[in-house]
């Protein structure tokens, strides 16, 4: 009924013969190098509940549509190897699925709007793939159940606004994509939000005042965008439990919200590389939890920044210091 093979240095294919352990529940040949593609024949494993093939060096095109027999899969991981093409529309047919696993791949062209009939997915992992469009409008209404959202290091380009209707994300990583123009207005109703990353694309506008209202976040990385105007004082009102709070490589002006002294939690902090003309305003209220504190206090001017662990210049070369509390 187990069948587990973890990093056992195994070579060559999958074997077709696998197909005969009609019992199957679990199938798990993670961390070997396992090339060629999934037999089509193992449609037989009508039993199997997880699949898990991470990490080895799988390819090829299109996966065996014969699959779809395998109504009560429940895990689907193929992360981390070499395959390609369109994702497979007909995983929409798997109605027990509740992890989904694709990293580390090469799956081309936009997401199905087809997968908006798993109601019982929780985690959705399709980051380093070369996906392109948007999210489907109908992933917030019909992925009524997922609490992660993994889509970095894509080629998407388009935020579809309408898309961002779920109830109960926690998750979202579509840093190092090609998004562009503002973040949109619905984004900001996500408020069950515990990590958020939109960093390295080429997002412009403000951030709005909207912010305070994910209230939930820990972690929130915004880097290297184009984002301008001041920081709203909302982010620190709301995001009380806020850990890590990346917004270097932006052309944010003005001080830093006073309203940061509110975190009680907050370990690293960059907004280096910006336009800032304050930033030791906070440093009485964040310093006995703030581990790393990065800020452009190498400049002809010099910024005050008593509570800083790293000084930072035009360059963007930063330096440590001893901070002088």
């Amino acid at each position: 009924m187990v069948l587990h093979l973890e990093q056992n240095g195994l070579r060559g294919t999958l074997p077709a013969e696998v197909a005969l352990l009609e019992s199957l529940v679990e199938l798990r040949i993670v961390g070997n190098q396992i090339i060629g593609n999934i037999p089509s024949q193992w449609s037989r494993l009508v039993n199997l509940k997880v699949l898990e093939l991470r990490d080895n060096m799988l390819a090829g095109g299109s996966l065996p549509s014969s699959l779809v027999s395998l109504k009560l899969l429940e895990v689907i991981d193929l992360s981390e190897n070499r395959l390609g093409g369109t994702l497979p529309v007909w995983f929409a047919d798997f109605p027990q699925l509740v992890f989904l696993y694709l990293g580390g791949n090469g799956f081309t062209n936009s997401l199905p709007p087809e997968w908006s009939s798993l109601t019982l997915l929780r985690i959705l992992s399709l980051g380093g793939n070369r996906l392109t469009g948007g999210i489907p409008q109908s992933y917030g209404e019909g992925l009524v159940e997922l609490r992660e959202l993994q889509l970095g290091s894509n080629l998407i380009d388009e935020w579809n606004p309408p898309a961002w209707q779920f109830q109960r994300l926690e998750v979202l990583d579509l840093g190092d994509n090609l998004l562009h123009r503002a973040i949109p207005v619905t984004l900001y109703d996500l408020g069950t939000l515990i990590y958020l990353n939109l960093a390295d694309n080429v997002i412009s506008g403000e951030l709005l005042d909207n912010v305070g209202f994910l209230s939930a976040l820990e972690d929130l990385n915004l880097s290297h965008n184009h984002l301008v105007g001041e920081i709203p004082s909302e982010l620190g009102d709301g995001a009380l439990g806020m850990r890590t709070l990346q917004l270097q490589g932006n052309e944010f002006s003005g001080a830093l919200p006073g309203s940061f002294r509110r975190f009680r939690r907050l370990e690293l902090l960059r907004v280096d590389d910006n336009l800032l003309d304050r930033v030791d305003n906070v440093c009485r209220g964040i310093e006995d939890t703030l581990i790393e504190f990065y800020a452009d206090c190498v400049t002809e001017t010099g910024l005050k920044c008593p509570c800083c662990t790293h000084c930072c210049d035009k360059n963007g070369l930063c330096s440590e210091k001893k901070r002088n509390l």
